[in-house]
């Protein structure tokens, strides 16, 4: 096994790929990149503030952002300082939601994002924490700290040999069975739990689903999903740092709906090359497809909807895509991707090779259309509880 732990994962791409970009966020309009390098010495820094301020091995801290550099920076300061992370979603309802999971996981801390500190105002005030640390500015007169703030006592912490020792001996200490995360199920049915998730089990999870797929130092995704959640941690971090590729975010709105609209400009400026998505988002970008076209008039959506099926016939179960006399119809479905479906690709950044789906059941009509479309679905199965992955279906399969 090349690694065990994620300080494993994360050494083996710093020493592979040390200038290549790992992070990529737009910031003040303009899409700004951290290097593998300046992502593992930043979360060193912050780890090290976090020791300053207290945090011992073992205790937790809580983390509600959006997907962002700084997200995956601040779990891995965490990890650093040999604490444990406690994801939250961005969708959850401040009381009783965030505090329930807060509390019973006994955070120390709550790291949270400009936007999110906004929306939860004071219902962290008396549930038992030491504090909140803000990933953006910290809002005048409140109480706690500022990212940076910590980043730089961290940093000058270590600028100390003995302190630099005592740091790194810690920080190999930390064995495949310490705890990474507590992440929180959905609750559906009862209160949420927490699932227990150690450094081995994302370690061991991350070789073996880059088994299934395999990814260029160039390649780069951006993400539409949570990064609390299982898959998109995996499978849109870890999987990536793995191979030396890059991970763009979101641009985040002043509102919800105006971080929506972002997504299809933030796509053609980033020009992705894999993406992962879930059902939902494979219906609304169905949705938003069909819209735009029949939005060109009558005679371009009987086209589409010509050439669409001649794809269906001509890919079948797709490993079976062409055979027998199921080849003669290669032509038609390649004027079809000429004529219109290389245009609708344009709307993915032009560069999408495919989507990797998860998370829910996706149904079998959504795969042959974007199949149709030259944008295939690959789906993947597994829970959180697994860390997550437990099965996909290849290219090959």
């Amino acid at each position: 096994m090349e690694f065990n732990t994620i300080f494993g994962l994360l050494d083996r791409s710093v020493k592979l790929y040390p200038n290549n970009t790992l992070t990529l966020d737009k910031i003040n309009g303009q899409w700004t990149p951290r290097t593998y390098t300046q992502v593992r010495d930043l979360a060193r820094n912050f780890g090290a503030g976090l020791i300053q301020l207290g945090i011992q091995k073992g205790d937790r801290l809580a983390l509600l952002s959006e997907g962002r550099s700084e997200w995956l920076i601040s779990e891995l300061g965490i990890l650093y300082a040999r604490a444990i992370n406690v994801p939250l979603s961005v969708k959850l309802i401040p009381d009783p939601e965030v505090t329930f999971r807060i509390q019973h996981s006994g955070a120390k801390y709550l790291i949270v994002s400009g936007t999110q500190a906004a929306r939860i105002g004071n219902v962290c005030d008396n549930i038992g924490m030491e504090g909140l640390i803000y990933l953006d500015e910290k809002p005048e007169g409140a109480k706690g700290y500022s990212f940076e703030e910590i980043a730089k006592k961290g940093e000058q912490w270590l600028g100390n040999p003995d302190n630099l020792a005592a740091f790194e001996a810690a920080v190999a200490e930390v064995t495949p069975d310490d705890l990474v995360n507590i992440s929180y199920t959905s609750g559906t049915t009862a209160d949420p739990k927490g699932v227990m998730l150690s450094h081995g089990n994302y370690a061991t999870n991350t070789i073996q689903s880059c088994t299934a797929i395999h990814l260029d130092p160039t390649d780069i995704t951006f993400t539409i999903l949570p990064w609390d959640h299982a898959f998109a941690h995996t499978t849109n971090l870890y999987c990536f740092i793995y191979f030396g590729a890059a991970v763009a975010s979101q641009e985040i709105g002043k509102s919800p709906m105006e971080t929506l609209r972002n997504i299809p400009k933030n796509m053609k400026e980033v020009k992705p090359t894999l993406m992962m998505s879930v059902p939902a988002l494979s219906k609304t970008f169905r949705k938003n497809i069909e819209s735009g076209i029949k939005a060109k008039g009558t005679f371009v959506w009987h086209m589409f909807e010509f050439f669409r099926k001649v794809a269906y016939i001509y890919n079948a179960e797709y490993y079976n895509a062409g055979h027998g006399l199921r080849w003669m119809l290669w032509p038609i479905k390649k004027l079809g991707d000429v004529l219109i479906m290389n245009k609708i690709r344009e709307n993915f950044g032009g560069r999408l090779g495919y989507f990797v789906g998860g998370g829910a059941y996706l149904d079998i009509e959504l795969q042959r259309f974007f199949l149709a479309v030259g944008v295939p679905v690959m789906q993947g199965y597994g829970l959180s509880e697994a860390s997550p992955v437990i099965s996909d279906n290849l290219f090959s399969a």
